[in-house]
């Protein structure tokens, strides 16, 4: 019996050097012969594909890759003949494990026939090869024997797997060789193949897979609107920018997802003005006349236009814009501060204006001296006797304090009125904040107090001369005392209105003494005086014609009054058409009637008083050196606050008032110019704007 062991198989020849011998050659371990054409079931697993294409031509060949393809994959209708027939298909993962499939045509023995019958073919291998009278299960008993056989010569010789070529085949090629993509088969008929294989060769690797192109990134998963967030848009200039042309800020906007993007325009009127894909933003150079406009910018996510965010910032004309960026300055770089500002014959303070904070801080530095206790203090003073004093002198302090804090403070305000006031007008209205703070030493005043001061306090050379009653008092009343001659000043001020012939309307000369009458009157608060205002009408026309028309003349000058801020006095209307009246145009006025309230009385607040001559303010009052008429110390000042005519009603020396620098104690708003004029003079401290500002950029309220 041969042996068909330790096969290897010889390099495969060319077959223009193929021998034209159809013998094959059948190697052993220590022989080799010419073997006799064996039937392919005579053969160990191995060579039966190599008998095979002895016996029945390389079509066989070929026919059983094209089934090994078609029907290892599985095709519909060999699987249900398959199952007709009863047969199954097993693949194992290894060539080694496969075993011919178990059915009515091979029978269920799996082993190899014996070479005892190599001679004769036997009935599984007719079974598998002869003709039948069922054609389809030949067709498939065939392709299973064939299909089986090829998998033992794949595993046996190193051919490929399904995975690696296509059409389901294999080989290992010479390196520098191209692959074919299937296997080559000569499908001539009588082409002789040697039975010596050729040397066993290594299989070929198994390919690594490629790797994933970096550049290929996952599908993002898809963002829907919702997801989308824009956050509130900013600008790099928040002030604004000015309508120049050139200048650019960049508008900015939070997103979530972070790489969302944005399409950005205007809304409304642009004003020739532009934005970049970035946010980038260039304004145009016209505003239509007006000092500042707003541009509305709208940012869009390019894919969704529901989600979006706006923002506006303000385009200035080119002037003004300057204005807005000294603002910004100035504001920032305050407090600007005056130490020791000296004012009028006595004022001594500090200054310190906050243009941020809108406050203007007056200062006193003060130190007490209690000259009654020094002098009446005894070294054997017992301790209730100290203490009864410093208890005494600790509440003095205190109420000293909270009088000039209170009587003083926040009485009065100003405003800038630099051009434009669209901007400088964010400065307003300055607040005033009055201190007391109690030093040892580099005080701006004295306050010495004496009971021998009672009756004469005064203020000069640094020291308040002030008595231990800190309380004010009723003072300057009676039939020659303060009450008659405020009366009289404000008569003084009333003028005579004439209207014209059927008019109600006011004339021009009267509304100029209408609104020196509504400043004085408003810019004071005690007394508060009664006005009744009664209309006028002469004797023609009609009666009720006339009363409508008095009452409308009255009605006129009181509206003039409160139109101009005279809201803290009590103003009474009526009209009397002609009663009493003659023809003649005399009667078309008005009449103005001026009464103090039923009880009132002066009081005289000298605490106050004094405090004022220490910040720079004089007496109005008739004394040494000072007559019926003369300009006070501070009238310059109020001259250049609200003008000659206001202060020559209020600034110089008269008769009894209830001015607080006469013999009353109403802070009027004039007695505050003396806190203007450090203001102004603290502000101008500031590097901008340039030139600085002057006591004309500055007015009271009021």
């Amino acid at each position: 019996m041969r042996k068909h062991t330790n096969l290897k198989r010889k390099p495969a020849r060319r077959p223009d050097t193929q021998q034209s011998s159809q013998s094959a050659e059948l190697t052993s371990d220590s022989t080799e012969s010419t073997a006799e054409p064996l039937h392919a079931a005579t053969l160990h697993q191995p060579q039966r594909i190599l008998a095979l294409q002895r016996v029945h031509g390389n079509q066989s060949v070929q026919r059983t890759l094209n089934l090994q393809r078609h029907w290892v994959a599985g095709e519909p209708e060999d699987e249900e003949m398959k199952n007709k027939l009863g047969l199954q298909r097993t693949v194992a993962s290894d060539a080694s494990s496969i075993r011919r499939r178990t059915s009515p045509a091979f029978g269920a023995s799996n082993a190899t026939p014996s070479t005892r019958h190599a001679s004769l073919p036997t009935a599984r291998t007719r079974s598998a090869f002869e003709p039948s009278s069922h054609p389809r299960a030949d067709r498939l008993v065939q392709r299973n024997w064939l299909t089986d056989q090829f998998k033992r010569a794949a595993a046996y010789f190193g051919w490929g797997s399904d995975a690696q070529g296509q059409g389901g085949t294999g080989s290992k090629t010479d390196p520098g060789t191209k692959a074919d993509t299937q296997v080559k088969v000569d499908t001539q008929p009588k082409l002789d193949v040697k039975t010596d294989p050729a040397p066993k060769v290594d299989p070929a690797p198994t390919p690594a897979p490629a790797p994933a192109d970096p550049k290929v990134a996952p599908d993002a998963p898809k963002v829907t609107a919702d997801q989308i967030k824009l956050d509130a848009m900013s600008f790099s200039t928040p002030q604004g920018i000015p309508a120049d042309g050139t200048t650019s800020t960049d508008a900015k906007v939070g997103v979530t997802p972070a790489d969302r993007t944005l399409k950005w325009g205007f809304i409304g009127p642009d004003f020739g003005s532009q934005i970049s894909d970035s946010g980038k933003l260039t304004p145009g150079n016209d505003t239509g006349g007006a000092e500042s406009v707003n541009l509305q910018v709208k940012a869009t996510d390019s894919e969704f236009p529901t989600a979006f965010t706006t923002g506006t910032i303000k385009l200035y004309d080119a002037k003004v814009y300057k204005a807005v960026v000294d603002y910004d300055q100035f504001a920032k770089g305050g407090p600007y501060t005056i130490l020791n500002h000296t004012v009028g014959l006595n004022g001594k303070f500090d200054m310190s204006y906050d243009p941020a904070g809108q406050l203007a801080q007056v200062t006193v530095k003060v130190k007490y001296d209690f000259a009654d206790d020094a002098a009446a203090a005894k070294a054997d003073d017992t301790d209730i006797i100290k203490k009864e004093r410093q208890e005494r002198q600790d509440k003095y302090r205190q109420t000293f304090h909270d009088m000039i804090v209170a009587g003083w403070s926040k009485r009065y305000q100003f405003q800038n009125v630099h051009e434009p006031k669209s901007v400088w007008g964010k400065l307003n209205p300055v607040s005033v904040q009055v201190n007391v703070q109690e030093v040892k030493a580099d005080q701006h005043f004295l306050i010495q107090v004496k009971a021998a001061n009672q009756a004469g306090q005064s203020v000069g050379g640094g020291v308040a001369n002030m008595g231990p009653n800190l309380a004010s008092q009723l003072a300057f009343n009676g039939p020659g005392g303060t009450g008659p001659s405020e009366l009289t000043r404000v008569e003084k001020l009333v003028p005579a209105i004439q209207f014209g012939n059927n008019s109600a309307d006011l004339p021009a000369d009267a509304q100029g003494k209408l609104t020196l009458l509504a400043e004085y009157l408003r810019r004071m608060n005690n007394p508060k005086f009664k006005f009744a205002i009664v209309g006028h009408a002469n004797a023609t026309g009609q009666d009720a014609h006339n009363l409508d028309l008095s009452t409308k003349r009255a009605d006129s000058v009181s509206q003039f009054l409160k139109s101009n801020g005279v809201n803290n006095h009590t103003i009474e209307t009526s009209g009397v058409g002609a009663t009493g009246a003659g023809p003649g145009p005399e009667w078309r006025k008005v009449a103005i009637t001026t009464t103090l309230p039923a009880g009132w009385q002066n009081t005289q607040d000298v605490t106050l008083h004094e405090f004022g001559h220490m910040m720079g303010l004089g007496d109005e009052y008739v004394g040494s050196g000072r007559v019926m008429g003369s300009p006070s110390t501070h009238y310059d000042l109020v001259k250049k606050a609200f003008g000659k005519d206001y202060a020559d009603t209020t600034a110089k020396v008269d008769g009894d008032r209830a001015s607080l620098m006469e013999g009353g104690d109403d802070l009027r708003m004039y007695h505050y110019v003396t806190f203007w004029d450090a203001t102004v003079k603290a502000a101008a401290k500031a590097p901008v704007p340039v030139p600085a500002f002057t006591h004309d950029d500055w007015k009271f309220i009021g």
